[in-house]
């Protein structure tokens, strides 16, 4: 290996320590109250070491989001099931974000955080932009599994597809938004699990885009 592989591999090697140090601390003290110099240290680095890889927390967290959402769109390309109806298609979908959520959770901070980065950062800033790439590759698989639900009769007629896209995105990121920010008194309060909590989602995901049919899913 020569020595540009070498620093690059190392670099990588390095990112995703800060990465998931940064996870952690985001999991631990909220993305609000960490700090630059909490993700530091749990990432074995000095302060002026990390920001030579990033410039503020905001830059991680969309980082973390890009990597999220790649690795969701990633899946639910490889797990295509084009014998399927579009609304179990959807499901599919929906329930990879299940998954990819309650298997690691600090891969989402960037959903109740998303905003107020877009903010600090810029519109224009770099990972703002893929960040906001990626959402659009995501919405458009939903469009193409409603259009197909809908010509296959397991979805209602849509009359604006990428508007019921945007709806269905909205409810899973509103409840895992939910999860991470009133989990105590989802699951001290109201005794529900994240896990139930999701599933109930994706319910009411599919009572919304079954409305006046009969049932065509056995989810």
């Amino acid at each position: 290996m020569g020595i540009i592989e070498r620093k690059i591999r190392d670099r990588q090697k390095r990112t995703k320590e800060i990465i998931d140090g940064a996870k952690s601390i985001f999991i631990t003290k909220g993305f609000n109250k960490a700090t630059m110099n909490d993700i530091a240290n749990m990432s074995d680095l000095s302060r002026r070491t990390l920001y030579l890889y990033f410039h503020n927390k905001e830059e991680i967290l969309l980082t973390i989001a890009v990597k999220t959402l790649e690795k969701l769109v990633k899946e639910i390309k490889a797990d295509n099931r084009p014998e399927d109806t579009g609304l179990n298609q959807l499901l599919l979908i929906a329930n990879k974000y299940r998954h990819l959520f309650l298997t690691d959770a600090g891969s989402f901070e960037f959903v109740p955080n998303f905003t107020s980065c877009v903010y600090s950062l810029g519109v224009d800033n770099d990972i703002v932009n893929k960040c906001t790439l990626i959402v659009q590759d995501i919405s458009n698989l939903v469009c193409e599994k409603l259009e197909i639900g809908v010509k296959d009769g397991s979805i209602r007629p849509v009359e604006n597809v990428k508007k019921t896209a945007a709806f269905v995105i909205s409810i899973m990121h509103s409840c895992i938004q939910t999860i991470q920010s009133d989990n105590g008194l989802l699951k001290i309060a109201l005794k529900i699990e994240p896990s139930d909590f999701l599933d109930e989602a994706v319910e009411v995901i599919v009572n919304y885009l079954t409305k006046g049919l009969k049932p065509v899913s056995n989810f």
